[in-house]
């Protein structure tokens, strides 16, 4: 099962995200649930690096026994127009997580934590 996991701050904001494991749907190269959760995590860290003023820490593990885990932190003292656009980002991302999971839901667990939460 994919696990995709939110962070958000005291006030509710997305600063991140950690996405593990294999959907388990289909064989390696040809589960579309791993596919799909690829190409948005992909998008979402290209465009995170692409429209920030800072660069978020991300951190890719494929050597995992459960699959490939990518984590992102935003920086915590990104200027409020960076803060907006990383919101809108990780959000569409969450947004897309839980579409898959509305038709997938089997193989991806969506869920928010709080970043002191000792959850990422």
């Amino acid at each position: 099962m994919i696990e995709a996991l939110f962070v958000e701050g005291e006030s509710g904001e997305l600063e991140g995200f950690c996405v593990r494991g294999h959907a388990g749907y289909a064989p390696p190269g040809r589960d579309i649930v791993c596919a799909g959760v690829s190409a948005l995590v992909q998008t979402a860290v290209a465009a995170l690096k692409r429209f920030l003023s800072r660069q978020p820490a991300v951190i890719r593990d494929s050597q995992e026994e459960e699959g490939a885990c990518v984590r992102l932190l935003l920086p915590p003292d990104l200027p409020e127009e960076d803060k907006k656009t990383a919101g809108i980002i990780l959000q569409t991302l969450e947004i897309g997580m839980h579409g898959i999971a509305g038709s997938y839901g089997k193989y991806i667990e969506v869920r928010r934590c709080r970043h002191d939460s000792g959850g990422f």
